[in-house]
């Protein structure tokens, strides 16, 4: 069953941008491999008011928890 959700996961597209009503904040690591920074700036299309944020550290940077990563979360 989980297989066939990723795979539909895969294929679904939303037909148009769903916008958000209030901002959202955008979580970059400077040294990801799999997402580039090009593509994270598709988010601008969320809502009105987008800030991206670049922490140091690779794409699975998160799963130690890195204190800079831990302050950030802390003020949103």
């Amino acid at each position: 069953m989980l297989h066939e959700d990723l795979d539909v996961n895969r294929v679904y597209r939303h037909p148009e941008p769903v916008r958000l009503p209030g901002p959202v904040t955008v979580l970059e690591w400077t040294d990801d491999t799999e997402i580039s920074l090009e593509q994270m700036a598709g988010r601008r299309h969320c809502s009105e008011a987008v800030e991206y944020t670049a922490l140091p550290g690779g794409h699975f940077e998160f799963l130690s928890a890195p204190p800079l990563l831990l302050k950030t979360l802390s003020f949103r």
